[in-house]
Formats: C-alpha cells, structure tokens, sequence
C-alpha cells in the first residue's frame, strides 16, 4: 500500500500495489459512542471487497489526533513534512486494511416491553410538561384580540387537546395494565373515601338545614356504578373522586378533540359575559354551534352535558391537578411487589 499526503499533511489518498484506489486517511471530526460533540481524528477510510458490493468502512486510528488544532474549532493545523510521522499514520492504516471486516454501528434496537414504574413515571412527568407548556401558549393566545387571536387560539387549543388526549390515554392504559388484584384494591380504598365523603357531606347538609342528593353528584357516578355491578373502576379518574373531571368528561374532551383535529370545525369557543359589569370568560359552545347538521350521538350528547358553556381556561387550569395527582396514585399502584403485569 502507498500513500500519497497532500501538501499540508491533513490528507493522504491510500493505493494498492497496482495503483488501484482502496482508501483515504484524513483528520475529520469523529463521533466517541455516545458523544454529540465530535473530536478531531485520524481516520482510516477503506475500501473492503468482502461482500458482494464494495463497502466503505471507517476507523479512527489516531484519537484526537496530534495535529488537530484548537479542539473548540476542530480545525487541523498544517504540519511541517515529518517522515516519521507520516510512516507511524500508514502504519496504522495498513492494520485497518488487513483486519477482517467489522460492523461499527450499534444494532437496531429490539423489541420494546412493558414500561417499567419509574420508566412510565418519568413519561408522565415529560407528558405534563408539554401540557403545561401548551396550557400557557394557550393562555396567552386568549388574551389576544378575539378577531386578530382566531388562528393562534385555533392552533393552541388543538394542541392543548391533544396533549390532554395523549396524558388520558397513558393513565387509563397504565392503570387498565395492572392486576385485577391491584386493580381491586385500589378500587376499594376509593369506595372507602367516597363513604367517607359521602358521611360529611350528609352530617354538614343536616347542621346547615339545607338539602343534599349524593345521587346528583358527578364525583359518585363510578362509585354508584361500582355498588351495583362490583367490578374495579374502568377509569383511572374514579379512583380520585375528582368531581367533574370523571370518565364522561373526558369521553366528551375526546370528542371535541376529534371534530378540531380531524374535521376542522369552526373554533368551539367563544367570549362571553355572564352577567353585566362581569369579566368575559371563554366558554365552551354548544354542540349544535360547532358542528352544523348531523345527528346527535352518545359523545355529542356527553359534550353538551359535561363542557358545553363551561370555563375553558379554568378547565384545564385545574386538570393539571388531577393528572398530577393520578401520576403520582398509579406510580404508587405499580411499584414492584405490587401486582403490575
């Protein structure tokens, strides 16, 4: 093998006896495994006739090399002719020649299983970030003009609907993934805080002389459910007693999300002053105000049971909250020993 450096010695073309090409050796910036930043190198850049298709192969054979200069601008520096020097590199180079071929790259990655506990905690902890981060976007694009702040309140909404779909799915796959025994234990505990609830509310309503219907109450429709068929709670927010923020609610953030994202309904809400001298606040739209024509179904109906004329920016001010508190409730449920599949 010859090598054949060019004039200040960063480069050199690699040639068989027979002066056919088989490579290069040059200074480049070389990635270490696992480093984003690279380092100046040797590298030895080979032509390999091994498989059926001629393959290029890298190795670095001096790292960093002695002739990089300043490493924070990776730059090479010429290099004075040094015999010595140059015969050292092409000795290396030789080597990467005659070494059988290798793979250098990392395999491709294998088949994932379930999360682990602290591994879907620390996915919930990113998740409600990003809701955070689009719940402020979205605070901010309802502070503008209502005519000029359409398009920026259209897209943060959609987005923030999004992340409150993606965040809802997470919790009730996590939670539907764990033992009917945990599952069952977990459900009890909420059946023993609703009793529980359900006592002080009545003991307060018979002092105060005023009348109460724990019946009418949202945060006791799972837990009303539950007594009769007896099964662990479906959803993950029955086990909070979170009021309104129970499993209809979030069927009924489905479907307005699925009319935004997928149909591009006009926007579903809109500014209005409840009473004279009050603030304006957004509010949800009825259901027939944001999808024209059609039939009324399942989920329309639960939008215009559970959000319709409702806050909007109070809304998801609180469900953070709630997601909070499930994160936290569901990393307890599956910390091992605990039953998680």
């Amino acid at each position: 093998m010859r090598a054949h450096w060019n004039d200040n010695f960063t480069a050199a073309m690699l040639t068989a006896d027979d002066g056919d090409i088989v490579g290069w050796l040059r200074i480049r910036p070389w990635h270490r495994p696992g480093e984003r930043e690279p380092t100046p190198a040797w590298v030895a850049e080979v032509l390999r006739h091994d498989r059926a298709e001629p393959k290029l192969t890298s190795k670095a054979v001096e790292l960093p090399a002695a002739e990089a200069d300043d490493p924070a601008r990776r730059l090479p520096a010429a290099e004075a002719d040094d015999p010595a020097r140059r015969e050292h590199l092409e000795r290396l180079a030789k080597q990467v020649l005659a070494a059988p071929l290798s793979e250098s790259t990392d395999p491709p990655a294998g088949p994932v299983g379930p999360m682990s506990p602290d591994e879907l905690h620390a996915l919930l902890g990113r998740l409600l970030s990003a809701y955070a981060d689009a719940e402020s976007r979205f605070i901010r694009a309802t502070e503008l003009d209502v005519e000029a702040g359409a398009a920026a309140r259209f897209v943060a909404l959609a987005e923030l609907l999004f992340w409150t779909y993606t965040v809802d799915e997470v919790l009730r796959t996590a939670w539907t993934r764990l033992s009917p025994e945990v599952r069952e234990r977990a459900s009890e505990d909420a059946d023993a805080r609703a009793r529980k609830t359900i006592e002080r509310n009545r003991r307060m309503a018979a002092q105060h002389d005023f009348g109460y219907d724990d019946d009418a109450h949202r945060a006791f429709e799972a837990f009303r459910q539950r007594q009769t068929d007896g099964r662990p709670y479906a959803h993950w927010s029955s086990l909070l007693l979170a009021g309104i923020f129970g499993p209809s609610f979030f069927k009924a953030l489905a479907w307005i999300r699925g009319k935004v994202t997928h149909e591009g309904v006009p926007e579903p809400i809109e500014i209005r002053q409840l009473q004279p001298g009050t603030e304006p606040r957004w509010q949800w739209k009825r259901a027939d105000a944001v999808v024209r024509g059609g039939r009324a179904d399942s989920q329309r109906n639960l939008y215009d049971s559970e959000l319709a004329e409702r806050d909007v920016v109070g809304l998801f001010s609180w469900l953070i909250e709630i997601f909070v508190d499930a994160r936290w409730l569901l990393y307890r449920l599956q910390r091992p020993g605990d039953g998680s599949e």
